[in-house]
């Protein structure tokens, strides 16, 4: 029985694996460990131990390459979640400017004594927010995602895009597979994936209440456009979007 090891990143599905994998993990019988911002598991040394999950909301290749380092071949599945990288930064700039999340609050010399949502909000159009964004809030999860991808750490890669809105059930199906050899498990585990689509809800969650659509990148336009590529390149081509 192999780790099963869910790598995430912000606004790129943490939200949706953490409540996936939890019912997946009492599915599987496995235990479950969801580890935030910073955290890690406190020791490497029980990873020998195949029934676990562990899913990272802001997952480091670094740690990462630690973690299967340590893992003989086949004994590891890493799941890895992605999003288009020029939708991502349009969205955590709108919700990084209307979260009530309580670091968002938190005054930061480097920002002249404002909270980043402070110093953003103050910013004077949105170019220069979107700008503000990918080089700061943004920075870090999407070096990671490209990192975590060009390593080559994933067993499989779940775009964010296609579990939320495709109603065919295709890629929850094809998750579902890669988890389990079991047929009823697949079933119960594809239900489960399937039931925290977006596409399955009343209305969109809160944190994901903006950038349904791949219209979204259009925002990403001037300045803002020139340092996405300054920054990323082509990272959406890399991790398999189109231009």
């Amino acid at each position: 029985m192999s780790i099963i090891i869910v790598a995430c990143h912000h606004k790129a599905g943490s939200s949706y694996a953490k409540k996936c994998f939890s019912e997946v993990a009492s599915i599987l019988g496995r235990d479950y460990h969801f580890f935030g911002f910073g955290e890690l598991p406190g020791t490497y040394t029980q990873l020998h131990l195949a029934n676990q999950i562990l899913c990272f909301s802001h997952a480091r290749y670094d740690h990462l390459e630690a973690i299967v380092s340590r893992l003989r071949g086949g004994q590891c599945k890493l799941v890895h979640f992605i999003r288009d990288p020029r939708t991502l930064i349009v969205s955590a700039t709108k919700y990084h400017i209307n979260s009530d999340e309580h670091w968002l609050s938190i005054p930061k010399t480097v920002y002249g004594g404002k909270s980043y949502q402070q110093y953003i909000k103050d910013l004077p159009c949105y170019s220069d927010q979107m700008i503000f964004e990918m080089s700061h809030g943004s920075l870090g999860a999407l070096q990671q995602m490209g990192g975590i991808h060009t390593r080559n750490l994933a067993t499989i890669t779940i775009k964010l895009e296609e579990i939320s809105w495709d109603r065919s059930g295709l890629v929850h199906q094809q998750l579902s597979e890669h988890l389990t050899d079991e047929s009823a498990m697949q079933r119960s585990i594809k239900s489960v994936f399937l039931k925290y689509s977006l596409f399955s809800l009343q209305a969109p969650p809160k944190h994901a209440r903006t950038m349904l659509s791949p219209a979204v990148r259009e925002h990403l336009k001037g300045n803002a456009l020139q340092l996405y590529r300054e920054l990323y390149g082509s990272l959406h081509s890399t991790l398999g979007y189109e231009d």
